[in-house]
């Protein structure tokens, strides 16, 4: 699971899952900058994230702020609009959507390889998202993982 994805698996350019310009759905500014738009990320993984995070739920609310299926947070939202130059609400977290944009730019920019001084895996990812821009180091995003890969496996062996 390091690295790059085992064959066979499907992955996902991140370019390509961006919110549309649709009314009614998060946007992009014109221009706006696109982050590590070269990486690859497995489909699994947003999927056992959304199920950790919410059960699937895109009306989820957490009790410290949390919003939709993954769980965003106010200052994630505020953070991902300053990097990209977004115009994303966090009440548009609602919108699956519009919350894996989010995901997909936070991700994006803190999973980095030459922040991490590797290449990035969906550990890593997993570990950010729960944890912050530091969450890969630290260890109390391990347990985060550990639910986060039970959902991949189980969607790998429901697969086979």
């Amino acid at each position: 699971m390091r690295g790059e994805p085992a064959t066979g698996e499907e992955v996902t350019p991140i370019e390509t899952l961006r919110p549309s310009h649709s009314p009614g759905e998060a946007s992009i500014t014109p221009g706006a900058r696109l982050v590590n738009a070269h990486d690859f990320m497995t489909s699994q993984l947003l999927a056992a994230l959304i199920a950790v995070e919410s059960g699937g739920d895109d009306l989820a609310r957490g009790r410290h702020g949390e919003l939709g299926a993954l769980q965003v947070r106010p200052c994630v939202v505020k953070d991902v609009n300053r990097i990209a130059g977004t115009h994303y609400r966090w009440a548009e977290m609602t919108n699956r959507w519009a919350a894996m944009g989010v995901f997909r730019i936070y991700t994006g920019h803190y999973c980095a390889k030459a922040k991490l001084g590797r290449p990035v895996t969906d550990q890593d990812r997993a570990r950010i998202w729960h944890g912050g821009p530091t969450g890969w180091k630290r260890r109390q995003t391990l347990v985060y993982w550990k639910r986060v890969r039970v959902q991949i496996m189980r969607a790998r062996m429901g697969a086979s």
